[in-house]
């Protein structure tokens, strides 16, 4: 009597079955997920957060005594690149390092580190991009009215939550926030 000895294992075709599984699966989790726009959205998040953080500076300067009257009113500063900044209507307001400088040299042009209860920003921040068509921008009309603007780049913000759109600004692509949103931009 012979005795037949069961192999174990798994054969290659059940092997190949289980990978091309895997591989679908893989495949539907990254388009459920988009990682691109996952990327974008957090990008966008950082833009909402950085124009708070300015916003409250500002408005603390502002509340301190300081003011935008020493600066060409309906001039617009904005970081193009991390090491420019360019005013679309004037010369530039800095350039090199300067640009996140909170000493009135930087892309907002206030000093931040007079106010009487120290600096409220240690640095200005930049556009997570900062790039030609992704940054930052500050405009004033030297009456102590102001905005800081931004684009967005996620469709979650731009589309199904319409952020810029819904800002109350006078720009229905750019993110915007102020004490006066009506600021034309130069």
């Amino acid at each position: 009597m012979q005795r037949k000895i069961g192999k174990k294992g798994f054969t290659l075709i059940e092997l190949l079955v289980v990978i091309a599984i895997i591989g679908i699966l893989a495949a539907v989790i990254v388009l459920v997920i988009n990682p691109v726009e996952m990327m974008k959205k957090s990008r966008d998040s950082q833009r909402i957060s950085d124009m708070g953080t300015i916003q409250t500076a500002i408005n603390l300067a502002l509340t301190d005594g300081k003011s935008f009257t020493a600066f060409t009113e309906n001039e617009t500063y904005a970081t193009a690149a991390t090491t420019t900044v360019y005013a679309t209507t004037a010369t530039p307001a800095t350039t090199g390092t300067a640009v996140q400088s909170n000493t009135g040299t930087g892309w907002v042009p206030l000093d931040f580190s007079t106010v009487s209860s120290g600096a409220p920003i240690s640095a200005l921040p930049l556009d997570p991009q900062n790039s030609v068509t992704s940054f930052y921008r500050f405009i004033h009309d030297g009456a102590g009215h102001y905005k800081i603007d931004c684009a967005f780049e996620s469709t979650e913000y731009t589309t199904t939550q319409d952020k810029d759109g819904k800002d109350g600004g006078n720009n229905a692509n750019r993110y915007e926030v102020g004490n006066d949103l009506a600021v034309a931009t130069g």
